[in-house]
């Protein structure tokens, strides 16, 4: 049996729940391993997709710069068929790989029961789901357990995962993410630089408030993200 030795042997549990955590996980089919993050090529599998090369989907055409054009007409004086300037326009011959994802976070700051309900309710309801703590984990489950909630949280690591197998499959994520948002604002800023990267749609679905959210608000606000305040309806 394979332990969590790195929990046993920073002191933060004792070796009998390390075991005993252990032998639950695996019990569960052994589909749960907070080892082994799913990288950019585990994304593209998991939704059965095909990696796609560009150059395979797009060529460029030659277009008038007008722009350029008229500036050179004017500065030069020279006729306008003399003073044109083009510009490469890049095309695309295939239509976007379109999914819809359900991105939950499992990190122990939403380790709490009126989350709970809220997060298996929502899993009932979608089929392409992907979970996270610091990063996108394997995890395949119907219902999520308060013993899943565990480890720190970051969102930038799991949207460039995403990102990147978006981009390699010429493919377009429409992304909802159920989270609590426990992120520096720093975080928040650089998370919403990579959502403007996106080609699908993304929406966040919020599960609690902050002291500072009039931040929160602003940033997401000035990047035009959509976010539903959930905490509201769940006492946050």
């Amino acid at each position: 049996m394979k332990y969590d030795s790195r929990a046993y042997l920073h002191g933060h549990k004792d070796i009998i729940q390390v075991k005993h955590e252990t032998e639950q996980y695996e019990n569960r089919g052994g589909s749960f391993d907070v080892t082994k993050p799913l990288n950019v090529q585990d994304i593209i599998q998991l939704f059965e997709y095909e990696e796609i090369g560009l150059e395979e989907v797009s060529f460029n055409s030659k277009h008038i710069h007008m722009r350029n054009t008229l500036l050179n007409e004017f500065k030069t004086g020279k006729p306008f068929e003399e003073s044109l300037e083009y510009k490469r326009v890049h095309h695309c011959n295939k239509p976007k790989q379109q999914v819809s994802i359900l991105l939950i976070d499992l990190s122990k700051s939403m380790r709490k029961p009126k989350y709970l309900s809220i997060i298996n309710q929502t899993i009932k309801e979608n089929q392409n789901i992907l979970f996270h703590r610091e990063q996108i984990i394997d995890l395949k489950t119907e219902q999520i357990k308060l013993d899943d909630f565990q480890g720190g949280t970051s969102m930038v690591k799991p949207l460039l995962t995403l990102l990147q197998a978006e981009q390699l499959v010429n493919g377009k994520f429409n992304i909802v993410h159920l989270t609590d948002g426990d992120v520096p604002t720093k975080e928040w800023e650089e998370v919403c630089n990579i959502i403007n990267e996106l080609e699908g749609n993304y929406e966040f679905q919020l599960l609690k408030t902050f002291k500072n959210e009039s931040i929160r608000k602003r940033v997401l606000e000035e990047n035009d993200i959509k976010y539903t305040l959930l905490a509201h309806n769940i006492g946050e």
